[in-house]
């Protein structure tokens, strides 16, 4: 179990989520990812061409095709591997960690929450997301911030930038600012 966790905030338990830890991950690489004792499992989540939604983080196969314009099944033959459905994923890690689940792309979040409700249940996930369009999509369908919280990643390409950073200009800082706003009123807190 990850005893390291606890101490970083006084006073407080910080929750840890385990990336499967490969590029190419499979369903083994999540039950490994459990056995760590993480409080969260993450999983990338993209769709397919054919609609499967599957836990594969590039945008794009080894040949460059966008992963939108190819089906599951030559998904897994251009990977060398049997892709993970998020469904598998998440019956896998079900009952041992909670979902980390990160959208890759825009567009209907309505069907990862409710797959995610149906099999972990209300509070057992956190979807989280670049897209602010994402995050006030998810809200405004799905108001309990207890059964189906979500947050906005920031720092697309921003490795190794301070968080000073990651809102580099005017616009930037503009924009967070009016997503929080949007999601604050959305919550009902002003």
């Amino acid at each position: 179990m990850l005893d390291a966790a606890e101490g970083f905030v006084p006073g407080s338990r910080v929750q840890v989520s385990a990336h499967a830890g490969d590029r190419s991950p499979t369903l083994e690489t999540y039950r490994n990812a459990v056995v760590t004792g993480a409080d969260y499992v993450e999983l990338d989540i993209r769709r397919t061409a054919d609609g499967a939604l599957v836990s594969f983080h590039d945008a794009r196969t080894s040949r460059g095709e966008p992963l939108a314009a190819v089906g599951y099944r030559r998904l897994c033959d251009l990977a060398g591997y049997e892709v993970p459905m998020v469904a598998d994923v998440l019956a896998t890690i079900k009952g041992h960690a909670k979902g980390h689940l990160d959208l890759k792309d825009a567009g209907r979040e309505d069907e990862v929450v409710r797959l995610a409700l149906d099999v972990l249940g209300p509070g057992q996930f956190i979807i989280t997301t670049l897209e602010d369009r994402s995050v006030a999509a998810i809200r405004s369908r799905f108001e309990s911030a207890d059964d189906v919280p979500v947050a906005l990643s920031l720092g697309r390409n921003m490795a190794g930038a301070s968080p000073a950073q990651w809102l580099r200009t005017p616009a930037d800082r503009a924009a967070a600012a009016a997503t929080a706003a949007r999601i604050r009123r959305g919550l009902g807190r002003g």
